[in-house]
């Protein structure tokens, strides 16, 4: 139930860093194409100017699939939503048979398991220090920390 609930955490961390990376990427690109075009008047004043905010744009369009790409952005959304469905089940079960000693219970924390066992997080960029972070949080919030 704990590692459900840090890897909803931890993608949730992860998504929103990668998200706003993605907003402020996108922002600069239209905000440097843009400025390109629209200060003409400007530039004829600095002729190299305007070259060089074009490059820089183009430059920046290009890399932004690489460095943020909508796919990645996309399964971590659907990473996080996946492990919040398998962290509901796990603590719905815990409540009901937090020691699984009927038959019942056993079999749900198995095909919990096996469901857990096809969540798909590979290639997708990572990260230590959020997944400690994301870690830090859980035991915290569950109170399981000493300081």
């Amino acid at each position: 139930m704990l590692d459900a609930e840090m890897n909803q955490c931890y993608w949730e961390i992860l998504s929103a860093r990668y998200s706003t990376w993605d907003r402020y990427l996108k922002f600069f690109i239209a905000f440097a194409a843009s400025g390109a075009v629209a200060g003409w008047g400007i530039w004829s004043q600095y002729p190299g100017g305007w070259k060089v905010f074009s490059a820089v744009a183009a430059i920046a369009a290009v890399a932004h699939p690489f460095f943020v790409s909508s796919e990645a952005l996309k399964r971590m959304s659907e990473l996080v939503a996946t492990w919040k469905e398998v962290f509901i089940d796990y603590e719905l079960l815990w409540y009901k048979d937090g020691q699984l000693q009927s038959t019942e219970a056993w079999s749900e924390f198995e095909t919990i398991k096996h469901r857990e066992a096809h969540i798909d997080e590979t290639r997708l960029p990572g990260s230590k220090r959020l997944l400690e972070k994301a870690f830090s949080h859980v035991l915290k919030k569950r109170g399981l920390t000493n300081g």
